[in-house]
């Protein structure tokens, strides 16, 4: 276990696979798409083809919604087969898009909160700071969130540059060394770094940079006990 971290007074939590287990949606979509379609990949390829379509997609100015359905027609899934694929998913939502918190999740907030750490999210997302609050409220944990930040809202993708990061530092009146983001994906670690912000990684990949390391959610009241 790493050392304890001194002074943090805010988290910043990413909120695909830190809160919410997104990763095991995506799986599921994949393996119907597969099951109806006979894709010829396998779920890491979809997953690397998936997040260089959205990169490229995002950085051209284009609104989000309505992005996977363009990046089914790229795989070559043509006008019918998508009505048909979003009929079955729309048919069975629990399973196919809506998000299952992460195991531990809720008890962490709570004693993150009781060590009197503020809490927010920074998130890549069409939707709203009011809509992705919602989305926690019916997960039970919106209490312990203080503040949500998109990217639909502050016009900057966490992803590619260390401005998202910069706009959270500034609008929370903060300095950075306060300040610790919790996160996975390689280049949002890379520009929280660059802007001065420790990093905590979960289950860090081979060769990423980080701060401080965990391998489970529940580790992090632990690590910032004073």
């Amino acid at each position: 276990m790493n050392e304890s971290i001194k002074g943090i007074k805010v988290l910043i939590f990413d909120a695909g696979d830190i809160l919410l287990d997104t990763k095991s949606t995506h799986k599921k979509r994949f393996d119907l798409l597969r099951k109806m379609y006979n894709l010829e990949i396998n779920f890491d390829e979809y997953e690397e083809r998936w997040n260089k379509f959205k990169s490229d997609f995002l950085r051209k100015g284009k609104r989000r919604k309505g992005m996977f359905k363009e990046f089914l027609r790229a795989l070559g899934l043509k006008d019918r087969e998508l009505e048909k694929f979003f009929e079955r998913i729309t048919k069975n939502p629990k399973k196919y898009l809506e998000h299952k918190l992460i195991k531990g999740v809720k008890p962490t907030l709570r004693k993150l909160k009781k060590l009197g750490i503020k809490m927010v999210v920074l998130s890549d997302t069409w939707k709203t700071s009011e809509e992705r609050m919602k989305e926690f409220e019916k997960y039970g944990i919106s209490n312990f969130i203080d503040k949500v930040y998109c990217s639909s809202e502050i016009g900057f993708l966490k992803k590619y540059s260390k401005k998202p990061f910069e706009f959270v530092l500034k609008d929370l009146r903060i300095g950075k060394d306060e300040v610790a983001f919790v996160g996975h994906d390689e280049r949002e670690i890379k520009n929280a770094k660059a802007c001065g912000i420790k990093v905590i990684v979960l289950k860090p990949k081979r060769g990423v940079e980080f701060d401080y390391k965990i391998e489970d959610i529940s580790q992090l009241p632990e690590l910032l006990e004073k």
